[in-house]
């Protein structure tokens, strides 16, 4: 079995965000036929709250950073899986000094597209002090 990280640094709104927003826009993620093993989501704000991730096999319409995640009805159909990233300490959600890392594992999403896309929703309220504050790293099993 060989692992792959891939990582994503998208740009982020440094201010407030709302429940249900997306974080980063639409996340691109150059992956080739693999598994879903693991995702790692670096906060370097610390702030407090779940996230969700939607994973999509072609591209949606988009929706920009900070705006509310409400998809197009017909990217219902592109959806590949869906994984929840709980704010529990010592579950998903490790403090760090001043940076959270979130740590979703034991997962085991099969794909097959050459790209995958995804959308990361703040189910809390994060406020990002940089547009650079977070990161998201997929752990992929290569088939």
């Amino acid at each position: 079995m060989k692992i792959e990280l891939v990582r994503v640094v998208p740009v982020v709104t440094a201010g407030a965000y709302s429940a249900n927003d997306v974080v980063g826009g639409t996340l691109t993620f150059g992956t080739g036929a693999a598994i879903l093993r693991a995702v790692t989501i670096t906060d370097l704000a610390k702030q407090a709250g779940a996230y969700q991730l939607i994973f999509f096999k072609s591209i949606p319409t988009d929706i920009l950073d900070n705006g509310v995640f409400d998809i197009a009805d017909a990217d219902h159909a592109k959806m590949v899986g869906a994984i929840h990233i709980t704010d529990t300490v010592g579950a998903d959600r490790f403090d760090l000094s001043d940076s959270k890392l979130y740590c979703r594992q034991g997962l085991m999403l099969p794909f097959d597209s050459g790209t995958l896309y995804a959308f990361l929703i703040a189910l809390g309220t994060p406020t990002y002090a940089a547009t650079t504050d977070v990161a998201i790293t997929l752990h992929l099993e290569k088939t």
